[in-house]
């Protein structure tokens, strides 16, 4: 009896761990914003003016510039936007989703779900201001419009390292492999 209650607990907690966590939409989120960080982080300074004395520049090594690791300033709070764009036909699939994000709610940004792959420390915060660091940029978006698969999401993501120095781009992306992936980006603004 003691044998077969063990073998039945055991099959059922086989049998519920396989089974798929549900979608939250916060995490779904996250994950996204996450990916938009690492892409947009810029981790290139301005390279240094030349010696005023005429003398040989100092060397530079490129190939270990990009894994600088950068301060991010992330706004917890999602913009709002009225843009639109008409979609080329081959990302027809997203024209009703990129149409939907200016009536979606702005909402706090989940700070908890997020991070940096590469590395970047995460500062949350509203403003340039926020970061101590002499190269400090900012990232926002948009609120997330997503399909009813949860599939595909499009979104408006921000850059700025100056008040007069930003970027807007929507950015579309697919799911593939459980794991979300830019497939189209476009420039909207550029300050």
């Amino acid at each position: 009896m003691n044998n077969n209650l063990f073998i039945l607990i055991l099959t059922l907690l086989l049998v519920l761990s396989c089974n798929k966590p549900p979608n939250n939409p916060e995490k779904q989120e996250a994950a996204i914003y996450s990916l938009l960080i690492d892409k947009m982080a810029k981790p290139l300074p301005p390279p240094p003016p030349p010696p005023k004395d005429g003398s040989k520049p100092k060397s530079i090594n490129f190939d270990s510039i990009n894994k600088v690791k950068m301060e991010i300033v992330v706004d917890t709070m999602m913009f709002n936007t009225s843009n639109t764009l008409d979609l080329q036909e081959e990302f027809s699939e997203f024209q009703m989703l990129v149409d939907s994000i200016s009536s979606l709610p702005v909402k706090p940004v989940k700070k908890e779900y997020l991070k940096s792959e590469k590395g970047h420390t995460l500062i949350f915060g509203r403003s340039l201001e926020d970061s101590d660091t002499q190269y400090s940029q900012m990232l926002g978006i948009s609120p997330i419009a997503f399909n009813q698969q949860n599939n595909k999401a499009a979104v408006y993501a921000g850059h700025s390292t100056h008040p007069l120095a930003s970027y807007l781009k929507l950015y579309l992306l697919k799911k593939i492999n459980e794991k979300w992936q830019i497939v189209f980006e476009k420039t909207i603004e550029v300050s």
